[in-house]
C-alpha cells in the first residue's frame, strides 16, 4: 500500500470513528495512573500521571504538531510549579510562581480550603455523584443513619442536633431541634454529594468543592424515597475529621481528608449543563448506567483545566 493511501485511510478511520478518545488508567474507582489525551489529529494533547485522583508529577501540553506549550511539575500534595513557560529571572516574577497557598491543617486537623475571590473564577461546573459501595467501604462504615438524632449540650442547656439535616438537596428546609428523625423501617440505599468545580485564575488550577452528602433513604414498609441532605463546610466536617481511617495515601488519615482530596470512586449522574436527559430522583440501583456519562465528564473537567493552562 503507498504512503499517500495509507494517510487518507487513516484520516478517513478519524473521521468515520471519531476523535481517539483519552487513556486512562484506574486503580479503585479512582483515576490512578497515566493519562493522555488527544487532538483531532490523533497527535497527543496532553499527557502526565494522577494519584487517587489528583495530578501528581510531570504533566504536559501540546499543540496539534506536537510542540511544548505547557509543562507542570506537581508534588504529592498538589502544590505545582510551572516549568513552561519559563518564569524571567525577575526575583518577583520568580515568587509569582511559587504556590499561592499550600496544603495546611487548622487546630482540630481538618485541611484548610483556599481563599477563592469570586472574580478570580473563570469556569465553574456543579455535579451530583453517587459513592459506589466497591472501594468505598470506610465512607460506608460510617454510622450516618445514628449521626442524625445526635445532641449536644448548650451553654443554656438546651440541646441542639449534632448536625444539621436538610429536608432536601438545596438545603433550604431542615429538621428543627425538637423534631425527631425517622431512623426505624428506614433503609440507607446509598450516599452521594453535591461539589463544584472550578478554574481559579490566581491559583491557575482546578479546584473542588464538596457542598453537600446526600443520603439516598427509603421507607422500608412503604418504599417512600426519604433523601436527607447534610451540609458538609461546617459541622459535618468537625465530625469526620475524629473518624481515623488507613489509606495507601499517607494524606488522608480520616474521612475528612478522604472527601477534601477527592480521593474516592464516584460516578456522576447529573451535571449542571446536561441537558439531554432529566434526572428527576436517582437510585443508586441505576449508577451503572451513568458510568460512561460520568467518565466523559470527568474527562471534560481535566481538558478544560488543560484549555486555561495554554490561553492564560
Amino acid at each position: 500500500m503507498n504512503r499517500p493511501l495509507l494517510v487518507l485511510l487513516l484520516l478517513l478511520n478519524l473521521s468515520v470513528f471519531g476523535q481517539k478518545k483519552p487513556i486512562i488508567q484506574e486503580y479503585a474507582g479512582c483515576f490512578h495512573g497515566a493519562y493522555e489525551s488527544f487532538h483531532e489529529n490523533g497527535n497527543t494533547k496532553a499527557q502526565g500521571n494522577f494519584y487517587f485522583n489528583r495530578r501528581i508529577g510531570d504533566w504536559k501540553v501540546f499543540d496539534e504538531n506536537g510542540a511544548l506549550l505547557v509543562h507542570r511539575f506537581y508534588d504529592s500534595l498538589g502544590h505545582v510549579k510551572v516549568l513552561v513557560p519559563k518564569t524571567a529571572d525577575d526575583e518577583v516574577i520568580k515568587l509569582l510562581n511559587k504556590p499561592r497557598f499550600r496544603l495546611h491543617r487548622d487546630s482540630i486537623g481538618k485541611y484548610v480550603y483556599q481563599h477563592i475571590y469570586e472574580g478570580d473564577v473563570v469556569w465553574s461546573k456543579r455535579v451530583w455523584s453517587y459513592f459506589p459501595v466497591e472501594n468505598n467501604e470506610t465512607l460506608y462504615g460510617f454510622d450516618w443513619l445514628g449521626l442524625l438524632n445526635r445532641f449536644e449540650l448548650q451553654e443554656d442547656l438546651s440541646m441542639k442536633r449534632l448536625v444539621t439535616v436538610y429536608k432536601n438537596d438545596q438545603c433550604s428546609k431542615f429538621y428543627e431541634d425538637d423534631e425527631e428523625i425517622a431512623t426505624k423501617d428506614v433503609e440507607l440505599l446509598g450516599i452521594g454529594l453535591k461539589k463544584d468545580y472550578f478554574y481559579d485564575m490566581a491559583s491557575r488550577k482546578m479546584d473542588a468543592r464538596v457542598l453537600v452528602v446526600t443520603l439516598f433513604m427509603q421507607d422500608t414498609t412503604s418504599t417512600t424515597r426519604k433523601d436527607l441532605t447534610l451540609y458538609l463546610p461546617t459541622d459535618l466536617r468537625r465530625l469526620l475529621v475524629r473518624q481515623f481511617m488507613q489509606h495507601d495515601d499517607p494524606a488522608i488519615t480520616n474521612l475528612d481528608d478522604l472527601i477534601y482530596l477527592n480521593a474516592y470512586s464516584e460516578i456522576i449522574y447529573k451535571e449542571e449543563s446536561w441537558k439531554e436527559k432529566e434526572v428527576q430522583l436517582f437510585h443508586p440501583k441505576d449508577a451503572n448506567n451513568f458510568s460512561q456519562f460520568s467518565k466523559e465528564v470527568k474527562i471534560q473537567i481535566i481538558e478544560e483545566e488543560h484549555d486555561y493552562w495554554v490561553a492564560v
